[in-house]
């Protein structure tokens, strides 16, 4: 079905989808098994996602003398503004809180 301006309702729905999450917190899990966390910014055709305010999280098996199977670990580094190829995202999450504290002020 087409809308006013020759536009497709459903891209429509889509864009005001993605408007709705605009600088809300987004966790991306992409395909080396890093976690972003950040402020969604925006996305492109490509499906190419800006976030701001990016923390990265990644889970690693470190093994010593006491644990020589691995004990699991969590490093996070800030990265700032950051741009992630599509072809590498895995999932996308939206924090609810961040969703409700903006809808709320």
């Amino acid at each position: 079905m087409q809308g006013v301006l020759n536009v497709d309702i459903k891209e429509t729905e889509s864009i005001n989808q993605l408007r709705s999450v605009l600088q809300k917190t987004m966790s991306i899990k992409i395909t080396d098994g890093r976690v972003m966390v950040g402020k969604f910014c925006c996305i492109d055709n490509g499906g190419n996602i800006i976030l701001g305010e990016t923390i990265e999280k990644r889970t690693f098996s470190l093994k010593t003398k006491d644990h020589p199977e691995g004990v699991l670990r969590q490093d996070e580094r800030g990265l700032g503004l950051v741009v992630i190829p599509g072809k590498h995202v895995i999932e996308c999450l939206v924090d609810d809180n961040s969703v409700q504290s903006n809808e709320t002020s």
